[in-house]
């Protein structure tokens, strides 16, 4: 029974899930080992969570084992993994932005903190209200927003005065 529940909400979440740690990883198969790892643990904690905060708590779980993931590694191995990574030919991403308007915008977010990073792509991308990024981030509801609005300030003046397509 819960194998049946979990291969549904796997349908209906798994894809955001992909995008979210594709987002946090930069990589397709350590962002496939995060969204399995919340999955699987999705499995023991189902009979517990509510319907409605499925999604709020796979996200959770994949920033946390993201976190703890990034702690684990020594600074040295953090450096030697970023200079030596080869990207794929063509990433998920990649596919989707393949507009040229849509890359600016993505090179100007990652120019952000990491952190408003993250924040602009949960808002944005993956559809979370600023209640559940409050939640996230452990901050305050006006916090959040106003993170948020800092967020989009600095995108507007790394992009300058270009068209580009709604958020």
């Amino acid at each position: 029974m819960a194998q049946q529940n979990l291969g549904v909400l796997f349908e209906v979440y798994g894809e955001a899930c992909l995008w979210y740690a594709f987002s946090l990883t930069k990589n397709r198969y350590d962002a496939e080992e995060l969204v399995s790892e919340a999955f699987l643990a999705l499995l023991t904690a189902l009979p517990f969570l509510e319907e409605y905060g499925i999604k709020f708590w796979l996200f959770r779980v994949i920033r946390n084992r993201f976190l703890d993931k990034q702690r684990k590694q020594s600074r040295w191995q953090r450096w030697f993994s970023t200079q030596t990574v080869e990207k794929p030919v063509a990433t998920p991403l990649e596919e989707v932005i393949k507009d040229e308007r849509y890359q600016a915008l993505y090179r100007a977010i990652e120019t952000l903190r990491p952190e408003d990073q993250e924040l602009i792509f949960l808002h944005y991308f993956a559809d979370q209200s600023l209640q559940e990024l409050a939640l996230l981030f452990d901050m305050s509801y006006s916090q959040t927003k106003n993170r948020l609005f800092r967020g989009r300030q600095k995108l507007k003046e790394v992009l300058g005065h270009e068209e580009f397509p709604e958020i």
